[in-house]
């Protein structure tokens, strides 16, 4: 049941990380839905490992530390934003 839990977790940090992107960065939040969410959960979980690892806490709640999930998140989001725009500066078109 903790997994359940674990997995709506991440879903709305992934939604709400979308969400204020679109408000406050347009610019770099993908256009892709699905993908956006998909790799903000994997971001998610990835930052939440890393969190774990250095042994640093925070609030936790169904055994992920929020603070690392959203920043896990929210950089996972932000690297996929930013992609097309390496490509350019790396001549990768």
């Amino acid at each position: 049941m903790e997994n359940v839990g674990r997995f709506f977790i991440l879903l709305a940090v992934a939604i709400a990380v979308r969400m204020l992107g679109r408000r406050f960065v347009p610019l770099v939040m993908p256009e892709s839905r699905l993908k956006t969410v998909v790799v903000g959960m994997v971001g998610g979980l990835v930052g939440q490992w890393l969190g774990g690892r250095w042994g640093i806490a925070g609030i936790e709640v169904a055994g992920l530390y929020l603070v690392w999930v959203v920043a896990g998140t929210a950089m996972a989001v932000l690297l996929l934003g930013l992609a097309p725009f390496i490509k350019v500066f790396l001549g990768k078109t």
